[in-house]
């Protein structure tokens, strides 16, 4: 059932501000009991309010100067699409991958989506889109020993290696078409410093 846009919004920032606040009691007033959370560093989205405030919890607690700025939202019926800028300090310790990787004091800041859906005056559904590229690199956190991961270089996980494909040759009536120009380069570039990453 469609909500009022007014009410749909109080909703959202009532959210944005308790998890500014870092107030877990008042951040699951905003979202229901069976709410489904997810994010680019969960395997699987989780369920249940009680999760989605341990998950931020144990968030907090590697940046616990973590904050969000609304840049621009739209709202349709039930439903909630957010530009935020998000900005943290690396200040805890962080559990994954089998280890635990050290604070390193570094800042960083990027842009991330939000998509929400509010029930009965209750957040159900929200999804958090972002670029974690830089901060997994190693530009923001590192592994607690690199040595431990060779094939990881300076990044914070382990990458296997596997082997490339060879490419295939492409015909002449395509390749004029085909890598031609800076245009693919830029495109890249912009995806990766969508997420500016500073000391």
């Amino acid at each position: 059932m469609s909500q009022h846009t007014g009410s749909v919004s109080a909703v959202a920032d009532a959210y944005m501000k308790a998890s500014n606040a870092h107030d877990v009691t008042k951040l699951g007033d905003q979202i229901s009991e069976n709410v489904v959370y997810w994010e680019p560093v969960l395997p699987s989205p989780i369920t249940g309010r009680k999760a989605v405030e341990e998950h931020l919890r144990e968030s907090w607690k590697s940046f616990p100067d973590a904050n969000l700025k609304l840049v621009n939202r739209i709202v349709s019926g039930d439903w909630v699409a957010e530009e935020v800028v998000w900005s943290a300090t690396h200040k805890g310790p962080i559990k994954a991958a089998g280890q635990t990787i050290p604070p390193t004091g570094k800042q960083a800041n990027g842009r991330a989506i939000a998509v929400l859906k509010v029930e009965h005056g209750k957040i159900t559904r929200l999804n958090w889109y972002y670029d974690n590229l830089p901060m997994l690199s190693g530009r923001v956190i590192r592994p607690a020993n690199s040595a431990l991961h060779p094939a990881a270089g300076r990044g914070a996980f382990p990458l296997k290696a596997r082997r490339v494909p060879r490419p295939r040759r492409v015909s002449a009536s395509v390749r004029p078409h085909v890598g031609r120009g800076p245009w693919s380069l830029t495109i890249l570039r912009r995806f990766l410093s969508s997420m500016e990453v500073s000391k």
